[in-house]
């Protein structure tokens, strides 16, 4: 497809799920805010931002302890908040406790107070946000709510609203349900897509409004303080990759730098991130079928500039701006003699998932015959029989058609030093493409070998 008309149709695609979602609630219309993880953005960032339509942020400022009558506020580093003048900012506290314990509201108001003065406007907005669900968490929530005359939001996994939302809600409480995205990434546990739709619907059935938080921060072991990619990971001369559990899964052949540190040789990494295609696919999800007490969706977590793993702030920007959510590969082709040395680049800031054999460029021909390849930046090849859809590994002598793995393929990407050589140099050479979206699907498409 034409990146002009691709990019139209995207635009087309994530206005129509933004418009089909706000027009159950006119006037009201959703609100997008950021959380901000990593400190207070750059004022360019900041503005970006704005222009993308993110018109909120959640900005960490501690965590509170609650016991049975006492709240003890421990503040975070809060960084320069006078930057976010102009937006409309809420201040997100932790909350921890335990069995019936529901703190001190006033108290709590009290400790916080001067944090909050700090904030643009003079007084932001209070957002609750619990990892472990226990009896007194709403009662501390909607005391808080009570004294400080105003409504608090609290942020608890869709599955757990679910289960403890009574009808109408709590007084005083907005629920925000974590739902899709990565959630282990902030210690909530991982969910599969099919509970959290059902849990989703019987949130949207017992409360009057609420709100979806969309967690979209990468999660690594080791985590690679100061940032890291991937791309450091899946090249196959560097670790050898297979799918985990939950996310993927690299052992390194030889040392690696991974941040601010050089992981060993015989390392192991694992790595959840989520893609620009997954995000699209669970905004879809959550935006379709309209639910009227719907009131917005945050994306918790700004995305990091590139380098970096899963969506990038680039990828972010591109995708609000009507981008197409996935990789843009181009295959290069140029002839040596016998040999056709073969390149692709991802001409997209978006990236593929990781795979094993799910992501390749594939070179059929007419006439001729293959001898041997080299994999050169690629993870692997095989030989095949290509007949319609059907492929069938074989040896050289009698494939018509040679697959180049990548384990995968980053943003703005180039690998390249893929060989085939021929005994015999064919009439015609096609290229196809297929890479693995991070939703999970597959995309195959036919490409036009290109020129050095």
């Amino acid at each position: 497809m034409p990146a002009v008309s691709a990019r139209v149709l995207a635009t087309f695609l994530l206005g129509g799920l933004l418009a089909a979602a706000a027009a159950a609630q006119e006037p009201r219309a959703l609100s997008h805010r950021v959380w901000l993880l990593d400190g207070v953005p750059s004022s360019e960032s900041l503005a970006l931002a704005r222009g993308l339509g993110v018109d909120g942020l959640v900005l960490p400022l501690g965590k509170v302890v609650v016991t049975d009558r006492r709240s003890d506020l421990e503040l975070g580093q809060i960084g320069a908040a006078n930057a976010l003048a102009g937006w409309r900012v809420a201040g997100l506290v932790w909350v921890e406790g335990e069995g019936e314990g529901a703190g001190n509201a006033e108290s709590f108001l009290a400790q916080v107070a001067p944090v909050r003065r700090g904030l643009p406007g003079g007084g932001a907005s209070l957002v609750l946000a619990a990892r472990r669900f226990f009896p007194g968490l709403p009662r501390f929530a909607a005391a808080v709510a009570r004294s400080a005359r105003e409504r608090v939001e609290l942020v608890l996994p869709v599955a757990v609203l679910a289960e403890r939302l009574p009808a109408q809600g709590w007084p005083g409480v907005l629920p925000v349900a974590v739902v899709f995205g990565n959630p282990e990434a902030l210690g909530w546990p991982p969910s599969t897509i099919h509970d959290d739709l059902a849990s989703l619907d019987a949130v949207a059935a017992r409360a009057g409004s609420f709100t979806a938080a969309i967690v979209v921060r990468p999660l690594a072991e080791p985590d690679p303080k100061g940032g890291a990619s991937l791309a450091s990971l899946a090249s196959s001369r560097l670790a050898t990759y297979r799918p985990g559990a939950r996310g993927d899964e690299f052992v390194l052949k030889r040392p690696v730098e991974w941040g601010n540190s050089t992981l060993p040789t015989g390392a192991s990494v694992t790595v959840q991130a989520v893609q620009t295609s997954r995000y699209h696919r669970d905004l879809r999800l959550l935006l379709r079928p309209q639910r009227g007490g719907l009131v917005g969706w945050d994306t918790v977590g700004l995305p990091r500039p590139s380098p970096t793993l899963g969506m990038s702030f680039e990828a972010f920007v591109d995708y609000f701006r009507g981008g197409v959510p996935n990789p843009r590969p181009l295959v290069y082709g140029s002839w040596s003699g016998s040999h056709l040395e073969v390149s692709v680049i991802n001409d997209s800031p978006h990236a593929s998932a990781v795979a094993t054999t799910a992501n390749w460029v594939e070179l059929r021909f007419s006439g001729g015959q293959m001898a041997d390849a080299d994999a050169g930046d690629f993870s692997g090849y095989e030989f095949g029989r290509l007949v319609g859809e059907s492929w069938t590994p074989t040896v050289p002598g009698n494939a018509n058609a040679v697959r180049l793995f990548l384990t995968y393929l980053g943003p703005e990407a180039r690998l390249g030093g893929g060989r085939v050589r021929f005994a015999a140099r064919p009439q015609k050479v096609f290229a196809r493409v297929s890479i693995r979206q991070g939703d999970g699907s597959a995309r195959t498409q036919e490409v036009r070998l290109l020129g050095p």
